[in-house]
């Protein structure tokens, strides 16, 4: 039975990052991984990039999202953490591994545009500190027992016990569960006593009700557009598929829809000339004069007089929504101009369900603020108990704003441990 000054159970960004803080203060440190590589999901941050960070850290509550507690004192929280160590921190952080970064709109990339780089240095850092990681190991149970004359944390494997002074939580959540992340962490919060908000999948795509004929047709179609739910809104890149919508616009306002835990339906809808500064009243005016202009109106599709500007497959799920596919220019009088016109900026969304933990970038929910240190992520009902990153119920939106969070409160557990 081997004896550490911390275990860390989970080898992710805020894993490495703790272990890292602590073993550069002279803790002897073990990491235990249950995935057979150590910051594995690091791999697919930022489309394989690893968005490290984000220069807009202003309006915080625009950024970060919590389910359970007083908004003000969520929000005090998340920035008390921020601002131990910040965005400006994690860059130096890293530059002092060796990694040169580099921002566009804000958002902050090493130079190698290769998230490997940045596991394998900090790998390196954790070697050169005498850090020892152990890989597909799977933590069965962790407890608090006496031992001679003084507490220590006992955490079982399913091939060794081990014993510390201290314990970090970084399991991560139970997104993405390819990525080893299953929820075992909010197993060991609860045998603490810890209290956990709800849990629900994150920056994910959204699940909507429509005829299957329009899903189907629709499905793997991109368009550049905006979303509207309960009068936010959100712009960019759009995936259409056979059970809803995708893209980062969709991840964003994914952390909205709280309400769908509840079966509750929640109805938005879609502007597919998001990227186009036209009103209504102008594109009707411009499909008025192709009517106009049409030399062949009797034998003309009308979907021929959108395709200038709309996706065909989109037209094609607008003329089904209508009940008007196949139809000739002829048939195009003003009024069905305006509902074509209506539908391609306000085409109606029932969203009914997210798509789920295994399409979700991160785990909203998770171990409740208010029994844990901002200072120093400690915990408030168990001495020498440390939790961070995605465990906690703090939800970044898209932008390298999780990844912040997660070297935060890695940094602040490693270096007061």
């Amino acid at each position: 039975m081997r004896s550490y000054g911390v275990i860390i159970i989970g080898a992710g960004a805020s894993g490495l990052v703790a272990g890292i803080c602590a073993a550069r203060r002279g803790k002897s440190v073990l990491i235990l991984e249950k995935q057979e590589k150590s910051g594995h999901k690091i791999y697919a941050t930022g489309n394989g990039k690893c968005n490290l960070t984000n220069m807009d850290m202003d309006n915080l509550d625009e950024k970060y999202k919590v389910v359970l507690g007083d908004k003000d004192e969520n929000l005090e929280f998340v920035s008390n953490v921020l601002n131990r160590f910040s965005n400006s921190d994690t860059i130096e952080f890293f530059k002092d591994l060796g990694i040169l970064t580099y921002s566009r709109n804000g958002y902050v990339y090493p130079n190698s545009n290769q998230a490997s780089s940045v596991v394998k240095l900090l790998l390196e850092e954790a070697r050169s500190l005498k850090i020892n990681i152990i890989n597909s190991v799977r933590v069965s149970r962790v407890s608090i027992e006496v031992v001679g004359k003084r507490e220590v944390f006992k955490v079982y494997s399913d091939s060794e016990t081990y014993l510390s002074e201290k314990l970090c939580l970084a399991c991560g959540g139970k997104a993405s569960p390819v990525y080893g992340t299953e929820g075992d962490g909010y197993d060991f919060l609860k045998s603490f006593n810890h209290k956990l908000s709800q849990i629900y999948p994150g920056l994910c795509p959204l699940k909507i009700k429509e005829e299957k004929n329009i899903l189907k047709g629709w499905s793997g179609t991109r368009f550049y557009g905006s979303i509207c739910i309960d009068g936010k809104s959100e712009v960019g890149e759009f995936v259409l598929t056979d059970y809803g919508i995708s893209g980062i616009p969709v991840f964003q306002m994914s952390l909205q829809c709280k309400e769908l835990l509840s079966n509750k339906r929640i109805m938005g809808s879609l502007n597919f000339l998001g990227d186009l500064s036209v009103t209504e009243r102008e594109i009707c005016d411009f499909l008025l004069d192709e009517v106009k202009n049409c030399k062949e109106p009797l034998l003309c599709d009308a979907s021929v007089l959108l395709c200038g500007f709309l996706n065909e497959k989109i037209i094609d799920a607008i003329f089904k929504k209508l009940g008007i596919r196949g139809i000739k220019v002829d048939m195009l009088n003003p009024d069905l101009i305006k509902q074509i016109v209506s539908l391609i900026f306000n085409y109606p969304l029932e969203i009914i369900d997210f798509h789920g933990f295994e399409r979700a970038q991160v785990t909203c929910g998770g171990a409740v603020l208010s029994e844990i240190n901002c200072e120093n992520m400690s915990s408030k009902i168990v001495d020498n108990l440390y939790v961070i990153g995605e465990l906690l119920d703090v939800t970044g939106i898209c932008g390298g704003y999780n990844l912040q969070w997660a070297f935060s409160t890695g940094y602040l557990a490693g270096c007061n441990m």
